[in-house]
């Protein structure tokens, strides 16, 4: 892989950053919320306490406004008899040549994508199941989608406008969701492994070696974006505390962690040159910090 191959993980220095805002949003939510920014917009997403999909937009990524609440729900129903409980699952959000994409896992464990925009009626079903929500990633005209299937298995499928290609099935495995992010004219997927390691893979339809691991650990779903030349990886650790980590031309700098707790995995992007980081806090409350390269 052109720039971060797993044979060039020799440490280096980190590109540094300086929060510059931090917002602590009034929604709040039972799972992990995604950021991305598309058309001059920081755009949020997440599922609410009633687990239907929401979506927020800011100029500045301090002042947000415009929210709309979708009629579709993110959530799975776990347990049975007077045990049964519904937890909520995570949205993500990508940027594409259509415009900003947004994707669940329906209540019947259905992938589902939808232009933001577009009619709230106007979503389309990927015929494949999970218990986590999807992952995102424009490649082009092409929208990459990424999950963890029923089996525990990392899975991708590529979309089209002339519909989907047949699904890859790695050989890897989950117990959440997955990140992806496009380098290049590549796609980059990042797991938790089961040994709570972080992964981090090339994946495409050519063969690739195995997975190389940059030296964090999480429980979590990690997050991924690009920034100029840098590719940030963001995760929680299983005590709930946030860390960033940085590679330039192949070379990784060590962990940084944050001062912050989290109670699902992160999501970033970047917005006008910062580096945008959202979580939701210990509170359920929906947290926006913005980072700026020292």
């Amino acid at each position: 892989m052109t720039g971060f191959d797993g044979g060039s993980t020799t440490r280096g220095p980190l590109t540094g950053f300086v929060p510059v805002g931090h917002v602590v949003l009034e929604e709040s939510s039972g799972a992990a919320c995604a950021v991305a920014s598309w058309d001059g917009w920081l755009h949020l997403a997440w599922t609410g306490s009633d687990n239907r999909l929401n979506l927020l937009a800011s100029a500045d990524g301090m002042a947000f406004t415009n929210k709309a609440t979708l009629r579709h729900r993110s959530c799975r129903t776990e347990g049975g008899g007077e045990s049964t409980h519904t937890v909520p699952m995570a949205p993500a959000l990508a940027p594409s040549e259509l415009g900003l994409i947004v994707g669940w896992t329906g209540t019947d464990r259905q992938l589902n994508i939808l232009q933001v925009g577009m009619p709230d009626d106007g979503n389309s079903i990927i015929p494949e199941r999970s218990s986590r929500g999807p992952a995102l990633t424009a490649r082009g005209s092409e929208l990459v989608v990424g999950w963890t299937g029923t089996d525990r298995r990392l899975n991708l499928v590529s979309a089209h406008q002339r519909g989907l290609l047949a699904p890859l099935t790695l050989g890897y495995t989950s117990s959440d969701s997955p990140a992806l992010v496009t380098v290049g004219e590549e796609v980059l997927m990042a797991w938790a492994g089961g040994d709570r390691r972080l992964n981090l893979l090339p994946v495409g339809a050519a063969a690739h070696g195995p997975p190389w691991f940059p030296g964090g650990y999480t429980n979590r779903r990690p997050a991924l974006c690009t920034i100029g030349d840098d590719l940030v990886l963001a995760w929680r650790d299983p005590d709930r505390h946030l860390y960033l980590q940085t590679a330039r031309g192949g070379v990784w700098g060590p962990p940084v962690g944050l001062p912050m707790t989290s109670a699902h995995g992160p999501s970033i992007c970047c917005h006008r040159n910062n580096l945008v980081l959202a979580w939701t806090g210990s509170d359920r409350r929906i947290n926006v910090m913005l980072l700026r390269g020292a």
